[in-house]
């Protein structure tokens, strides 16, 4: 008889166990989404700080992300950068909005892309995102750094030219000589 109790008294524990398991799942997943929730009050906050709608913020935060590629490092000042072109009602002119309505890619941008969409012809933002927006872009734009440049663009790594670095400049005049020094040292982008 006792061969025959086992497999039920097994049974029991089992259940028991998986129980447990499952009220510390959820346990856990309660207090994730109460921190998702926090964090996402807190960003609404934040954005009604800067007089934005989500979908405003959404659409910014997507241009920073295109923009700023695979350098996390540059995202707070990409943004500044961005933010300072709007606070001084500047155009955007962004490569990668016109790139994203032409459903292109790349940095080239001709004036006969510029008809759609474009940041280089209309002022303030494009009219929707133009990509989905990592939770580590979304922090950068919030925290935006503050400073006096309204240029920039991504060269080689001189030392590594498989790597990419950014050059901010504050005038137009000193972007254009940056952007001839770095074609003449053959650090340009292609």
């Amino acid at each position: 008889a006792r061969n025959f109790l086992l497999p039920k008294k097994m049974a029991k524990v089992a259940d028991n166990q998986a129980v447990k398991e499952l009220k510390e799942q959820n346990k856990s997943a309660e207090i994730k989404a109460q921190k998702e929730y926090e964090e996402a009050v807190e960003l609404g906050d934040k954005m009604k700080e800067m007089n934005w709608t989500p979908h405003q913020f959404l659409t910014f935060a997507s241009i920073v992300e295109r923009e700023s590629g695979q350098g996390e490092t540059d995202r707070p000042m990409i943004a500044g950068v961005f933010m300072n072109r709007l606070k001084k009602g500047m155009l955007l002119q962004s490569d990668i909005t016109v790139n994203y309505a032409w459903q292109r890619t790349g940095v080239d941008v001709s004036y006969s892309h510029l008809e759609i969409n474009n940041t280089y012809k209309y002022t303030g933002l494009p009219v929707g995102p133009i990509s989905s927006v990592p939770a580590t872009t979304m922090e950068a734009c919030l925290q935006y750094k503050k400073h006096d440049y309204f240029y920039f663009f991504a060269i080689k790594d001189a030392q590594d030219k498989s790597k990419t670095v950014v050059v901010y400049t504050k005038t137009y005049e000193e972007h254009t000589q940056q952007v001839k020094k770095a074609k003449d040292a053959g650090l340009w982008l292609d």
